[in-house]
């Protein structure tokens, strides 16, 4: 730990740069135990076990089903069955520990019949898989599903297809839910963003050396990974670095503390591509080497996605840049023939927590054109008067974020040709 070639390293910029590089790995590990230390699926928490789907009915723009399980693939891949959904537009993404959207199956990529896929770690050799089964390989042990199922208003079908949707590990040996000492207890209500904030410098870097070891990083991640394993960082050992002098140690936890900071700085900031005065997040999903922005998200909670399945803007000011706050009355206009642009369905909505119901409007709710031809989604705190009341948004008394998402976007959303209008204050 002391030799001259580590000692000439910025200790603590590497330290830094290790916190935010493994930060979305840890916060997701400690939201997947949140998620699943439960007995039986509970729709009203969306948790469920390792392996098992867990549904509700959700306001993301019309009756949509909302989908969500936690595979863990230490003892085989899992397969997941879906139904025919009759041309209903429904999307299973798959996220890795590290946030990353690496697959989707639904009506874009896979169509809207019915078929099975095995979830594994790596390349599950076809001619191992029963017939009609799909590999999907996964680059790490544990994997995230999460599931939408649009329905139009007073549609049947829906509890028929929610039936359809079914896991089942391929081997059928249950894998073993691997305990954490700081899984939170039954009576800890914090969230894992407050919990990694919780975590001083030896019990981060211990829980991130051990998720390395069945959640790898990438190629790409070569050199950062050189860098802290100088220093003792990542190095497979508990506590390696905790075995340097007293310097190495408060420059391990002086570095963390400003990668913690980093890190919250960048969440409370929007992530995207500016355009007026909404954000877009065309990388959305994966951010390669750009660490900072990667950890920002999973600290902000933004819901790691494929552009080309959802496409996510978001804004927090009105067409003036002043904060949107639910004192005022707004309205997002679409022009004539102008509406987002989409195979699929569109919501806007009030950006929530993981664990939180967002209120929400979507093309399936049956909205109102104006005389000429435009929409207009009336965004306020009060309840309108009636000839507004089915574009209606509500939103919070306090200040808010907006979140436009574009589900299974058209070419002309994902190559820039066309963004949302700005948010107009009318009080």
């Amino acid at each position: 730990m002391t030799s001259t070639h580590v000692t000439r390293l910025d200790i603590a910029a590497v330290s830094e740069d290790a916190f935010v590089f493994a930060y979305p790995l840890v916060l997701m590990e400690l939201t997947r135990i949140a998620m699943t230390s439960v007995a039986a699926p509970d729709q009203n928490t969306m948790r469920a076990p390792l392996n098992r789907l867990v549904h509700a009915r959700g306001r993301l723009g019309a009756d949509t089903l909302m989908s969500s399980a936690w595979l863990d693939l230490a003892e085989g891949p899992v397969v997941l069955s879906v139904p025919d959904t009759h041309g209903r537009y429904y999307v299973m993404s798959m996220i890795d520990l590290w946030t990353n959207a690496f697959a989707s199956i639904g009506a874009r990529t896979t169509g809207t019949g019915a078929g099975a896929y095995a979830v594994g770690l790596g390349t599950a050799p076809a001619a191992r898989l029963p017939a009609g089964v799909m590999p999907i390989a996964a680059p790490t042990r544990y994997v995230r599903i999460a599931g939408q199922t649009c329905f139009d208003p007073g549609e049947s079908g829906a509890d028929a297809i929610e039936r359809g949707y079914n896991l089942a590990p391929l081997s059928r040996r249950q894998a073993a839910h691997e305990a954490t000492a700081i899984a939170a207890g039954e009576d800890d209500q914090s969230s894992p963003v407050q919990r990694v904030e919780r975590l001083d410098a030896n019990a981060f870097f211990r829980i991130a050396s051990r998720l390395l070891e069945d959640n790898p990083p990438r190629v790409e991640d070569r050199r950062l990974m050189e860098r802290a394993h100088q220093v003792g960082l990542f190095s497979g050992s508990d506590d390696a670095w905790m075995g340097g002098d007293a310097e190495l140690q408060r420059s391990v936890e002086r570095g963390t503390g400003r990668g913690r900071a980093a890190v919250r700085r960048r969440a409370a900031s929007v992530v995207g591509d500016a355009f007026g005065q909404w954000n877009i997040a065309y990388r959305r999903g994966d951010f390669g080497t750009d660490y900072l922005s990667r950890a920002g998200a999973a600290c902000a909670l933004l819901r790691p996605e494929i552009p080309a399945d959802a496409l996510p803007a978001l804004t927090r000011v009105d067409a003036e840049g002043r904060p949107l706050t639910g004192r005022h009355r707004y309205v997002l206009r679409f022009g004539p023939e102008a509406a987002p642009p989409v195979h699929g369905s569109w919501v806007v909505g009030v950006h929530a927590p993981i664990e939180g119901r967002p209120m929400s409007l979507g093309d399936r709710d049956g909205l109102t054109l104006d005389g000429d031809g435009s929409l207009p989604i009336h965004i306020q705190h009060d309840r309108p008067a009636r000839a507004r009341r089915s574009n209606w948004l509500p939103v919070p008394a306090g200040e808010f974020t907006l979140v436009l998402r574009l589900y299974w976007p058209r070419e002309e959303a994902l190559d820039q040709r066309w963004t949302p209008p700005a948010v107009t204050r009318i009080d």
